[in-house]
């Protein structure tokens, strides 16, 4: 079966947000890890740490969070 364009699109946009989707997730959890553990974050590294997209980095930023 032939894609018409706007499937084609569609089909990139969902390749890019998924991932974009699971990095702020683990973001979001990196977070709670934080402020259950400090009470208060600072916003520098709440900012930082919403910038990376790379997966692998925040699975270990993860681990660093709850260790």
């Amino acid at each position: 079966m032939i894609k018409t364009i706007f499937e084609e699109r569609e089909d990139i946009g969902e390749a890019r947000g998924i991932p974009r989707g699971i990095a702020r997730g683990k973001a979001e959890a990196i977070l709670t890890i934080l402020q259950t553990r400090f009470k208060k974050v600072p916003k520098d590294i709440e900012n930082a740490v919403r910038r990376i997209n790379d997966l692998v980095a925040l699975d270990s930023w993860t681990v660093h969070a709850t260790t």
